[in-house]
Order: C-alpha cells, then structure tokens, then sequence
C-alpha cells in the first residue's frame, strides 16, 4: 500500500512530532525524526531551526554549528543564524570565527546591542582592547545604562593607559549596579601588588 500523504504534509507531521518530542525533554528521538526528515527534505529550513533548538539545548555545540551553516546555506540572511553561529564559537574559544559570524549578523541588524556585547566579550578574550572598545561604545548607544558595558569599557581603558576614563567608566557602573563595588577593591589590591613590586626592584 502506497502511502498519499502529500510531501509537505509529511514534513509538517514530522515537525509536528519533533516539537512535541522537545517539549518533552525527549531530544534524542527529536534529533533522529528530524535528521529523518532533512534527509528526505535537506532544504527544509524549519526542520534545521528546530534541529538547531534541539542540540542547543542537548549541550552539542559543534553539531549545532554544523547544523547552522547548512542553515545557512539555505537562507544566508538569517540574522539569528549568524548571531547563534557566533555565540557557539565563542563558547568553544573559537574567537575568529565568533567574530566572523557576529559581524555578518550585525550587518544584518545592526541595532541589537546583545550581538554587540557578544562581539565586544570576542575581543576581550583576545585583548584586542580597542575593537572591544569600539564594540562596546556600539552597546552603549544603543543601551546607555547597561552596567557590565561601563565596567569592560573601565577595563579596556586601564588596558590602553587611559587610567582617567578608566576610572569615569568603573564608578558609572558601580552607579548603575553595586555589585561591581566588589571589583573596585580587586583592582585596589592589584594596584597595591604592583606598587610592592616596584619598590623592590
């Protein structure tokens, strides 16, 4: 017996149950229904998405980036796509191609700050100070008040011997969240290393 379901039909059902699979926590039976289904239907760009949802969610980082460049292939505009691409790598220290994948996402939406943050957090670990600077200067035009922005501006400050605006940006976010007072007194006990060490040269 032949089976008449139309394809689409066929496809939706099987979104249907994938979802219904993720909303039960069962992302391995949802990972194989729709593996099943880009098999058949590879160009399918919902099934990917919901792929992707699934082996973020099952801690897969590497599989869900290859997932996203096929994705990707598929609908190379997909603004989230590129940002979900760049947020993996970052969490593998893969920072070239984080920043790669962020930058594509904003050219794609240039006015989401989170991505901008995202990019800024990729230059830091790299201590590439002043394109972390530029980044987060992005952040806070878009989001004045966003208090971690001010603090990893004071460190790309001290980081450039701007100890001045260094120190404008670090009491701004302390203005806007105390919890960052605690950090001032890290910095008080590191200057005060630094200054042991050189009386003693």
């Amino acid at each position: 017996m032949t089976n008449n379901t139309p394809r689409s039909q066929q496809t939706g059902d099987s979104l249907e149950k994938a979802t219904a699979l993720i909303n039960r926590a069962r992302y391995s039976e949802a990972v194989d229904a729709l593996q099943e289904t880009l098999r058949i239907h590879p160009n399918n760009a919902e099934a990917w998405k919901t792929l992707i949802a699934c082996q973020i969610e099952m801690k897969q980082p590497h599989q869900a980036i290859d997932a996203l460049e096929n994705l990707l292939r598929i609908e190379p505009g997909a603004q989230r796509a590129w940002a979900d691409k760049g947020y993996l790598h970052l969490l593998l220290n893969q920072q070239s191609e984080s920043v790669e994948s962020l930058r594509k996402s904003l050219e794609l939406s240039p006015r989401n700050w989170r991505h901008w943050l995202l990019l800024a957090a990729a230059h830091l670990i790299e201590e590439e100070w002043r394109k972390a600077l530029l980044a987060l200067e992005k952040v806070l035009r878009l989001n004045p008040n966003h208090a971690e922005a001010w603090y990893n501006c004071a460190v790309c400050y001290l980081m450039l011997g701007d100890e001045e605006a260094a120190a404008i940006a670090l009491d701004y976010a302390t203005s806007l969240d105390p919890n960052f007072e605690d950090l001032i007194e890290e910095w008080s006990d590191v200057d005060d290393e630094v200054e042991k060490l050189g009386e003693a040269s």
